[in-house]
């Protein structure tokens, strides 16, 4: 098992992956509510994720307000 971690701008991932870099999976904590861009920064991550892969997200705030992707009910 190879685990990376990377800091890196959320919405311009070019930096730390150039065009055509992939990789396994994408774990972004409490950050995809306070980007300019939201729409960039996911848009950015399927980018740069394998086709097939994981991508896991967190946002802070209440269940109302999270407008952007509901992947289940527990």
């Amino acid at each position: 098992l190879h685990i990376s971690l990377h800091e890196a701008n959320n919405e311009d991932l070019t930096k730390m992956l150039p065009e055509g870099n992939v990789v396994n999976g994408i774990i972004a904590c409490l950050s995809l509510h306070i980007v300019n861009d939201p729409k960039k920064m996911l848009a950015e991550m399927f980018r740069v994720t394998k086709h097939g892969s994981k991508i896991s997200l967190t946002v802070w705030g209440a269940k109302q307000h999270a407008y952007f992707i509901t992947l289940g009910e527990m």
